[in-house]
This record gives C-alpha cells, structure tokens and sequence, in this order.
C-alpha cells in the first residue's frame, strides 16, 4: 500500500515509490527485455518489492473482418465491435477516485475562505456606510468599523480555524488525503484575516473620492437645468 501524494512525481502512477521506466519503438523487443530486467532487479539487496506493470501472459486472438462479406450479410463492423465488447470487455459500473478528489477537497476548503473573507469585509463595510450616514467623516467611519467589529470577526475566524486545526494535525489513517484541507483552511485563515483587516480600511479611503464623483456625475446628469427667467422693460 502507498499513500497518495498531491504532487505527483514520475512518469505515472505504480504500485511502487520508486519507478524505472523501459520503453522501446520495437513491442517485441520490448515485451522480451522487460521480464529480463525486472528479475534482474530483484536480486538486488537494494530493492525490495519490484513489480512490472508488463502484463503479455494474458492470452491474446487477433480478429480480422471480410468487410465484403459483413457488407454482403448487412452486417455492420460497429456491430460486431460492440457485441466483441459486450462479451469480453468492461463495462463501466463504479467511479472509484483517486488523486483528483483531492484537489476537488482543496477547492472546497478555498470557496469556504473566499466566503469568510468576503464575510469579514462586509461586516465592517456595511457598519462604516451607516456611520456615514449619520454625519462621520469616512475616515472616522471605517476607523469605528474596524474597532467595533474586530470581535465579531475574530470570534468567527478563530471557529473556523481551531475547527480545522484537527484536520491539519491528525494522524492515522487516512490522515493524507484529509491534511490538504486543513492545512488550506488554517493556513489561508490566518493570510486572509491579516489581510483582510489591513487591506479593507484601505480600499475603503481609497474609493471613497471615485464614489463621491460618481455621486456628483449622477446628481448633475439627472438634475434639471435651472433657467433664470429674464424679465424686460420695454418703453
């Protein structure tokens, strides 16, 4: 048994750690030297376990079709090629996964930081606009924010980081393919909650003069023009 890596090293994936691949432009000489090296290899002390993936034992019949014939008998060759498989292939009856569940793990522990980011600078962005509103400056605004929602913020962050914290330092079996996640969850937690805290005060004050002149376009697009009405005295 070999655990699985996230990153893949080799040509493919074996029933070994370690691979020595044997390739030939000529399928003869391939199939002949391959068993040769493989037992080679095994009296080495060296190496311990080594397996070929060559399997040229299995018995093998070569079909050819008189086309003219099948097409005389309305015998199309698809036809035959499906019944062929239907009686000595494989059909599919499972999803087994391997490596790729993984990544999709990964990805699920990415969506779940890109919603607690996006959670975070809302909470303090939505308490710096109503501040605004009640007459504070946008400095004063986003600087309240981020005092009075440093808590609620922390208080979810931390949750979600001791939560995945069992995930990241587990042992046992299975641990392999679970550490990914845990590892992505506590570590892109504490980047983004850095980040997030420094980062949104920021972008704030930044855009706070493109609104207000997005503000001043929208309120001299949609005004009416004012006319001074012109009185004259005529003698």
């Amino acid at each position: 048994m070999q655990s699985r890596q996230d990153v893949q090293v080799g040509g493919r994936i074996s029933r070994t750690q370690y691979q020595f691949t044997l390739e030939d432009p000529d399928l003869e000489e391939l199939n002949r030297w391959a068993p040769q090296l493989a037992s080679e290899r095994t009296r080495l002390p060296q190496l311990q376990d080594v397996a070929s993936d060559l399997q040229i034992s299995s018995p093998e019949d070569l079909l050819t079709i008189d086309r003219d014939a099948a097409a005389r008998l309305g015998v199309d060759p698809q036809v035959l090629d499906d019944t062929l498989y239907d009686a000595l292939g494989q059909r599919q009856v499972a999803t087994i996964f391997s490596e790729l569940s993984q990544y999709h793990v990964a990805l699920i522990g990415v969506i779940l930081l890109i919603g607690i980011v996006k959670k975070n600078a809302i909470m303090m962005i939505d308490f710096a606009l109503t501040a605004e509103r009640a007459g504070k400056s946008t400095h004063d605004a986003i600087y309240e924010a981020a005092l009075i929602r440093f808590r609620p913020i922390m208080m979810t962050t931390m949750a979600a980081l001791l939560g995945g914290m069992p995930l990241a330092l587990g042992t046992g079996a299975g641990s392999e393919l679970r550490s990914p996640l845990g590892i992505s969850i506590v570590g892109g937690l504490i980047v983004s909650q850095i980040l997030t805290l420094y980062t949104t005060p920021v972008i704030y004050l930044y855009l706070d003069p493109l609104n207000r002149w997005f503000a001043t376009l929208s309120r001299h697009r949609y005004e009416p023009d004012k006319i001074t009405p012109r009185i004259g005295i005529h003698t």
